[in-house]
């Protein structure tokens, strides 16, 4: 009889026969390391975007052959978890981004916030969210215009101006306000940043 301890073995390292056997065992940690086997084919990732553990369709979302149809699936998915982790997908297409900005937890619109493929228009609508963590998540955005780090660099959440202060393209007057920020965490983060020694050593 083969152990749990083996199985999890073949689940993670096995072959399509091995995954055959397993993606439906009924211990979710067995079908969890079958979620993270690069051999897996279509019909196993269709069958474990449906899995009954939030766990299971949380790691399968991080596979490398998710088709845009299970991603389109899992955006659906009512745990945030799963939902959050579908949002780092670097598959993502423009649609569902367009979707994911506006979805009802803050914490995957957090995670959709830093995607590469984000659009002048997801930008605009991540630096105005109200949640606190969305907008310090954008300000990590390496494609903010002028007009989004000057919001941010005056945004209520200390994360967010601190994410800003820890940027290369700022500018002096962004330096001159964050430098004399109420918050240490804030000054701090622009006192070690590059961009601000060169500030300096150019009013010298």
């Amino acid at each position: 009889m083969i152990t749990d301890k083996n199985k999890k073995f073949l689940a993670r390292f096995g072959h399509s026969d091995h995954i055959d056997q397993l993606v439906n065992d009924e211990n979710h940690h067995v079908r969890k390391e079958i979620s993270k086997n690069p051999n897996l084919q279509l019909d196993h990732i269709d069958k474990l975007v449906n899995d009954d553990s939030w766990i299971v369709r949380r790691n399968i979302a991080k596979h490398a052959k998710l088709h845009s149809y299970h991603i389109e699936h899992l955006m659906n998915d009512e745990e945030w978890g799963v939902r959050w982790e579908n949002a780092k997908n670097q598959n993502l297409q423009l649609d569902h981004i367009d979707r994911l900005v506006n979805d009802s937890d803050n914490i995957v619109r957090s995670a959709v916030a830093e995607h590469p493929n984000l659009q002048p228009h997801h930008i605009d609508a991540l630096v105005n969210d109200q949640a606190p963590d969305v907008r310090a998540a954008v300000a990590r955005h390496p494609n903010l215009q002028p007009h989004h780090i000057d919001a941010l660099a005056n945004d209520d959440n200390i994360v967010a101006r601190s994410n800003i202060a820890k940027r290369s393209d700022i500018q002096p007057h962004h330096i001159d306000a964050l430098v004399n920020d109420h918050a240490e965490y804030v000054r701090r983060s622009m006192s070690i940043n590059p961009r601000y020694q060169e500030y300096i050593k150019g009013k010298k």
